[in-house]
C-alpha cells in the first residue's frame, strides 16, 4: 500500500474515518505489526495534527490501545505527535519542523493538506510548493509521507484542489462509507504494484476513561470485502 519513502494521499469525505484509517495503519506500522495480512517494518512515526483538538486525537490513539490490548506506554519512542500546523509549503516551517526533533523518523503524517498549507490549494503555482516541501521532508528524514486530504466537488472520485497532488504522489487510498456504515479503505493508484485492493472495518466503541466514561472509537477489521455499488 505505502512503501518505503513513498508519497501518499488518503483522501475521502469529512467524517468518512479518513484518519481512523490512517491512525490504525501508522500504529500498526509503530507496533511493528502486520496490518490487514501486509507485512511491515517497525518504524517510528510522526503525526501532524493540524485539524481538530489534541484531546480528542489522544482519545483515538487510547481506544485504539485497547481495541489491540496494549498500554500507550508500548508506543513510546516509536509514535510521537505534533499538535500544530506545520507550513508543508513554507521552507521556514519544514526548516523549524526538522530542527524540533532531529530523531529517524520512518512515516510522516499530515493531516490534513488544507490545514497545512500556507497557500491556495486550488492553485498550481502554491501545490506545486506544497508537494515540494513534502518532498523536502521525505528526502530529510528518508520516509514516507501520508497526506490525509479532503475529497472534492464530486466526492469518492478524487481529493480536493488542484491536480498538481494526485499527480505527484506514489499511491492514492480513498476512504469512504459502505451502506451497512463500515470504513471502506480501497487502494485507488500504487506506482509499486496492483491497485484495487478494498479493506473493510466496523467502529469500535471503546470507554477510554473509566472516572468520566469518555468513549472513542477504533477501527475494527472484518474479513467482508464491500464492493464498489455498496459504497455510499
Amino acid at each position: 500500500w505505502i512503501t518505503e519513502f513513498a508519497l501518499g494521499q488518503v483522501y475521502g469525505p469529512r467524517k468518512k474515518g479518513k484518519t481512523f484509517a490512517v491512525l490504525d495503519l501508522v500504529l500498526h506500522v509503530a507496533m511493528g505489526w502486520a496490518w490487514c495480512g501486509h507485512e511491515v517494518k517497525r518504524k517510528r512515526v510522526k503525526y501532524v495534527i493540524g485539524e481538530g483538538s489534541t484531546g480528542r486525537f489522544f482519545d483515538r490513539v487510547r481506544a485504539w490501545c485497547r481495541e489491540h490490548k496494549v498500554e500507550p506506554k508500548d508506543l513510546n519512542g516509536w509514535f510521537s505527535v505534533v499538535p500544530v500546523r506545520v507550513g508543508v509549503d513554507n521552507e521556514k516551517d519544514t526548516q523549524e519542523f526538522f530542527a524540533a526533533d532531529h530523531s529517524d523518523v520512518g512515516v510522516v503524517v499530515i493531516d490534513t493538506v488544507a490545514r497545512n498549507m500556507d497557500g491556495d490549494e486550488n492553485a498550481t503555482k502554491d501545490m506545486n510548493l506544497f508537494v515540494k516541501g513534502a518532498d523536502r521532508i521525505r528526502e530529510h528524514y528518508k520516509c514516507a509521507v501520508v497526506l490525509v486530504h479532503h475529497s472534492g466537488k464530486d466526492e469518492g472520485k478524487a481529493g480536493r484542489g488542484s491536480t498538481v497532488l494526485p499527480g505527484a504522489v506514489d499511491c492514492t487510498i480513498n476512504v469512504s462509507n459502505s451502506k451497512t456504515g463500515l470504513v471502506v479503505v480501497r487502494l485507488e493508484e500504487c506506482r509499486d504494484g496492483p491497485a484495487g485492493e478494498s479493506l473493510s472495518f466496523e467502529m469500535a466503541k471503546h470507554i477510554i476513561d473509566d472516572e468520566d466514561l469518555r468513549d472513542s472509537i477504533a477501527l475494527r477489521a472484518k474479513s467482508v470485502d464491500v464492493k464498489l455499488e455498496d459504497e455510499v
